[in-house]
């Protein structure tokens, strides 16, 4: 058994790793049944051979599962870095939910920067194919992933490929499970001091774009992860 996300997360942990208060949380994740959900995880972990959570950031909704990490086919993502090529700092952001992501407020900040002066612009990807996406990634300048909860996804993986510098939360109780990651940690009370660091400093973006780019290689890509897997197929 894999368990992803919403099939395993409980309302009453989740709320220790968010940002997120509780009317928040009940808009997020409106059909938790904590207990309920907990029975069933018992259960099912009693059955199988092996459960297995996608992430660090899924362990505490069970505790004894073995950590597979999100897989990525990096061979498929060019290094691109993130030499500026426009007059504007190009900030991009690609909200699957915006209420969990965090929008509003990385909206909110980037505007009161631009109004400061500083050349900027945002660049949202919604609704769009997945290979378009990709592409709007490749001209990005700075990446700003998730500013309320506490893990990373897929979108600042594929980033961190092509090697732009993310901003992200990390929650600090899950710090300890993400050695040299590069994304630079972001929650909502530092979303203009973190882009402004960003903006003025190229060589920055530039070493983060690098370090990302080792960091997915390291620990998210595709055949490193199905060995992992194969393993513990084996071992059943």
């Amino acid at each position: 058994m894999e368990y992803w996300g919403s099939d395993v997360i409980q309302w009453d942990i989740a709320k220790n790793y968010t940002l997120f208060d509780e009317e928040m949380m009940a808009r997020v994740y409106p059909r938790l049944n904590d207990e309920k959900k907990r029975r069933d995880i018992n259960k099912i972990n009693q059955l199988v051979g092996a459960h297995i959570v996608g992430d660090y950031s899924l362990k505490p909704f069970s505790p004894n599962s073995i950590v597979v990490r999100q897989v990525l086919d990096v061979h498929n993502l060019p290094f691109v870095g993130c030499e500026q090529t426009g007059e504007e700092i190009n900030i991009v952001h690609a909200p699957t939910n915006r209420d969990i992501k965090g929008t509003a407020l990385i909206l909110a900040d980037i505007d009161v920067l631009q109004k400061q002066g500083h050349k900027i612009k945002i660049t949202l990807v919604e609704n769009v194919p997945h290979s378009d996406a990709i592409e709007i990634y490749k001209r990005a300048d700075i990446v700003i992933d998730d500013v309320l909860q506490g893990p990373y996804g897929i979108f600042a993986m594929e980033c961190m490929a092509l090697g732009k510098p993310v901003l992200c939360r990390i929650d600090d109780k899950l710090k300890k499970y993400y050695k040299g990651l590069p994304i630079m940690n972001t929650p909502n009370d530092k979303i203009k001091e973190n882009l402004v660091k960003l903006i003025y400093d190229p060589l920055l973006r530039a070493e983060l774009g690098r370090r990302g780019r080792e960091y997915v290689e390291k620990n998210h890509d595709a055949n490193t992860i199905a060995s992992q897997l194969l393993g513990i197929y084996k071992a059943i």
